[in-house]
């Protein structure tokens, strides 16, 4: 699947404006797979079930729509098991309901920005959340940036959770206040830095 230098935008029906749900029953093994989203803005966010291996994004915006929030839906990735190589590069992202990593083997976040504009109404107040849900292993989180801005509340810039693996997170910056939690982590095998941090 091939999706380049599109702009959609998913209205005001608290949808996503790219959504790929597979039956893994029927389709164990992903039902997209070796797929490209290259450019272009997507408004309301992308959701990925059950997807396969071999899925890129980047040089893509996926901004915050300020006129209706319920349009901020965000990112969410759920592969399924043993599926992998999901990178997210060169995206800039704003949304409020933020990036959540579910399950994936072996993913990467390199080259990005991650900006919070609002509140976020991710569940767990991330705005990058790899909450390992049902396993994440060996992420490679590289040389991004991640800002909470004035009236974002109190997020979380990164959070790892229990269910994560083998994680790498250095060369980025976080760039926030003293009431913000630049990195929540629950990962029992965390690389950590060098990290710019400007609190």
């Amino acid at each position: 699947m091939q999706l380049r230098n599109v702009t959609i935008k998913a209205g005001v029906n608290s949808a996503y404006s790219f959504y790929h749900n597979n039956n893994t029953t029927n389709n164990p093994n992903g039902g997209m797979f070796t797929s490209d989203i290259n450019g272009g803005t997507i408004e309301g966010g992308l959701f990925f079930s059950g997807s396969g291996d071999d899925i890129t994004i980047r040089d893509t915006l996926i901004p915050h729509n300020f006129g209706t929030s319920a349009d901020n839906l965000g990112l969410l990735v759920q592969c399924v098991a043993g599926a992998g190589s999901f990178m997210l590069d060169h995206i800039n992202f704003s949304q409020s309901g933020g990036v959540i990593f579910d399950a994936a083997y072996s993913p990467i976040i390199i080259n990005s920005q991650f900006e919070a504009q609002a509140t976020s109404t991710e569940p767990n107040g991330a705005l990058v959340d790899i909450r390992a849900g049902t396993g994440i292993v060996s992420i490679k989180i590289r040389n991004n940036q991640f800002q909470g801005g004035a009236a974002a509340g109190a997020p979380i810039l990164l959070r790892l959770g229990s269910g994560v693996t083998n994680a790498v997170v250095d060369g980025n910056a976080f760039a926030t206040n003293t009431t913000y939690v630049p990195v929540s982590n629950a990962c029992a095998t965390l690389q950590l830095g060098p990290n710019y941090w400007n609190v």
